[in-house]
């Protein structure tokens, strides 16, 4: 044994990586974006018209209790996060989602093939590795009693959506198997998703429209960390200078028995058991290059193209700030008449 450095991780997942053998491929976008309802005033006809036509096209959901007063764009286009910069830059945003769907790369693929994928994702995401997620915990959602329980953090093959969340409510991870169609084709897919609600957007100052060209830039690097994937748990052995051989041989028995002991906890309870006791992760790089570090700011960069602009004074609820706002007149992404 060689004292002087550390070993590698320790640990196994209980389904093969999807990524060592390019088995799946990443596709990142905004899967909604939720602000407050403008007030109906004087010059908002130009909005209110618009707003009506996304109503209308079923991309805008508008609640039905009058007491909420938020809008929920979904699948938004980098024209639609355009118009409402330029025409209402103080629209509060409450929150924000951020997808990653994993697809097959094969259409032969095995019947349990997705099952699988979703274990290995529920068994290695570390997603605590996000500020807002410290201290999370995971938990599933069981639809025999339509609840949403405690994770006992042991391997399951039962494809329940699982959370991670605290106290705090700041942001949301969540994990399932989708299933949509697409030009009159279903497919299925294991989709990660994290959604930042109100503290989350404060938290990276994302307060409203007048901020979101900032936001949309760093959103890859910001969301990142929350899709981290841990390779296995960290071991460093306990070491000596000692020349006793009997001394070095109980050390070295002792190790053993630590790295055994710990190799049987990650390969049954996963990362967040680390997480829970407390303990280093070693983190997956091959796997990690499929996060939104690489695949989120790829897929999001039309979105990042949302043109900032000049400096003017916008009002919130707080004082008033100078915040970087786009011109009125300057450039816009794409027609704000092509709607879908």
């Amino acid at each position: 044994m060689k004292y002087s450095k550390r070993q590698s991780p320790v640990g196994a997942y209980p389904t093969p990586s999807p990524f060592a053998a390019r088995a799946i491929k990443a596709k990142a976008k905004l899967d909604f974006i939720k602000f407050r309802l403008p007030s109906k005033a004087t010059g908002r006809s130009a909005l209110m018209v618009e707003l009506d036509k996304w109503r209308r096209h079923g991309q805008l959901f508008v609640p039905k209790r009058q007491s909420d007063d938020s809008l929920t764009l979904h699948d938004p286009k980098p024209a639609q996060l355009q118009f409402l910069v330029d025409h209402y830059p103080e629209g509060h945003i409450t929150a924000i989602e951020v997808t990653v769907d994993f697809f097959p790369t094969s259409s032969a693929i095995k019947r349990n093939f997705l099952p699988q994928v979703h274990e290995y994702f529920r068994h290695g995401l570390f997603p605590t590795a996000l500020p807002m997620l410290t201290d999370a915990t995971r938990k599933f959602y069981d639809p025999d009693d339509e609840k949403v329980k405690r994770d006992p953090l042991k391997a399951s093959t039962n494809a329940n959506t699982t959370y991670w969340r605290n106290r705090t409510r700041k942001a949301t991870l969540r994990l399932y198997i989708k299933r949509e169609a697409d030009r009159g084709v279903f497919r299925r897919f294991v989709r990660v998703e994290v959604l930042l609600n109100r503290g989350g957007c404060q938290d990276l100052e994302l307060y409203g429209f007048a901020l979101l060209p900032e936001f949309l830039a760093a959103i890859g690097q910001r969301t990142a960390t929350a899709f981290t994937l841990a390779r296995g748990l960290k071991f460093n052995p306990a070491t000596t200078r000692s020349t006793n051989a009997g001394l070095r041989a109980a050390l070295d028995a002792t190790n053993a028995r630590r790295r055994a002991r710990l190799d049987a906890r990650f390969s049954c309870h996963g990362a967040m058991w680390c997480e829970k006791h407390g303990l280093p992760i070693a983190r997956d790089t091959e796997a990690n290059g499929y996060r939104p570090a690489v695949q989120t700011a790829h897929a999001l960069r039309p979105f990042a193209r949302v043109c900032p602009g000049g400096h003017v004074a916008v009002r919130f609820h707080r004082p008033v700030a100078l915040l970087r706002v786009p011109s009125l007149s300057g450039p816009v992404i794409g027609r704000r008449s092509s709607l879908p």
